[in-house]
């Protein structure tokens, strides 16, 4: 699967949510939700948004961070690998979707609090 076939199985498993769009990003895609990013998708794989209230809830299941290296070191972005049990469960990954989304909320709050 590529990453356009992938994006379009994530946006079927999202069909009983609205609001959501794409946009393509370094070779990859970001999902929004309400204009707001949530997700990054790369190789199969997507990353949702974490804050300090949620990057546990991820962290404890086991999630991965989202990295990439440049000029020699290794980059943290607040983005967690959905783990493959829990994408396949439709429930759960709206959860894990809506987690993402209130995560991007409270940062955006933060961002508009400090202007």
């Amino acid at each position: 699967m590529n990453n356009q076939e992938f994006l379009e199985y994530i946006f079927e498993k999202l069909e009983n949510l609205d609001g959501f769009s794409s946009g393509k990003m370094f070779g990859g895609h970001v999902l929004r939700r309400y204009s707001l990013p949530i997700a990054l998708i790369f190789q199969n794989e997507i990353f949702l948004k974490a804050d300090d209230v949620n990057k546990s809830f991820y962290q404890d299941a086991g999630a991965e961070i989202f990295y990439y290296h440049k000029g020699g070191k290794r980059i943290e972005i607040s983005n967690y690998k959905v783990p493959a049990e829990i994408l396949e469960d439709d429930t759960l990954f709206e959860k894990w979707i809506m987690t993402a989304y209130e995560a991007a909320k409270r940062i955006e709050m933060k961002k508009f609090k400090y202007q």
